[in-house]
């Protein structure tokens, strides 16, 4: 049977406004951070595997789709091994970790040719997406459980609405350049500020586990 409770089992200690101000105000811009990377990937992805791959798909845009949908679909069980890292580690440790494993895979996927392409699309995806439970989890915890509801639906604006920003930086810097070596680069950038606002964040809190009575 599903009982609804207005308090969680396992409470959480009421974070200091100081600080549950400061993991919203950096998870934001963080989010975005993650967001806009994720997107201006996914923009970009199929016409790049287009360009580097061109004698895999000299047949038209189906294998590249197939290929793309693989790479996003095996990347996405990252969360996994994400969430799994959480429950044994920081997660915070996790999620600066996630930004600074990006940096250079964004930078190698800027000159990457090849089949190499495809392993390195597979490793920085995978690093974006392992993010989101650590993400998820610090935002949990410094919330009030009263407006988490709230929290996460700014999350999903940010995640989808705003980080759409991605896209458009993907069209201006491949319309400028022809290639994709400034749009990785930029992104790596985009991750290595995430990193650093990352930094800021509070040292972990841990739950409470509730008292048992007596028998």
């Amino acid at each position: 049977m599903i009982v609804e409770s207005k308090t969680d089992r396992v409470p959480t200690p009421p974070a200091e406004q100081r600080d549950a101000v400061r993991v919203f105000a950096v998870l934001a811009f963080s989010m975005l951070c993650t967001g806009i990377i994720y997107q201006a990937t996914q923009a970009g992805l199929p016409k790049m595997f287009q360009m580097r791959l061109e004698y895999l798909f000299a047949g038209g845009v189906f294998g590249i789709s197939t290929l793309v949908a693989a790479v996003f679909f095996v990347s996405g069980l990252m969360q996994l091994t994400g969430g799994w890292l959480v429950d044994k580690i920081s997660p915070k440790f996790v999620y600066i970790g996630a930004f600074i494993i990006q940096v250079p895979l964004l930078i190698l996927m800027a000159y990457a040719a090849g089949p190499f392409v495809i392993v390195i699309a597979v490793m920085m995806i995978s690093s974006n997406s392992g993010a989101l439970p650590a993400e998820n989890v610090i935002l949990a915890r410094y919330v009030p459980p009263a407006r988490r509801a709230m929290a996460f639906g700014f999350k999903f604006i940010l995640a989808i609405g705003f980080s759409t920003l991605g896209v458009q930086l993907e069209a201006v810097l491949f319309d400028h350049s022809g290639e994709f070596v400034w749009l990785f680069t930029v992104l790596a950038c985009i991750s290595c500020a995430g990193a650093v606002a990352a930094l800021i964040l509070p040292s972990d809190r841990r739950r409470v586990p509730l008292a048992q009575p007596a028998e």
